[in-house]
């Protein structure tokens, strides 16, 4: 017989594939639609691609 996944299963396996963890521990969740996320424990900028970290310490160092 086999077991059907509920609604809730499916939902939490799904969002497992968008965990992240921060430096502090605490985990965030990063996809797509938001690649970069401030975490709101430690306030540090978490970033899905390092590409987009590259380009925003540029853009902070071009400020300066």
């Amino acid at each position: 017989m086999k077991k059907y996944k509920t609604n809730v299963e499916k939902y939490v396996e799904n969002m497992s594939r968008f965990k992240h963890k921060c430096k502090c521990g605490h985990i965030i969740y990063l996809n797509d639609k938001h690649p970069k996320v401030l975490c709101y424990w430690c306030k540090r900028m978490n970033y899905l691609y390092e590409k987009d970290r590259i380009i925003d310490n540029l853009k902070r160092d071009i400020k300066k």
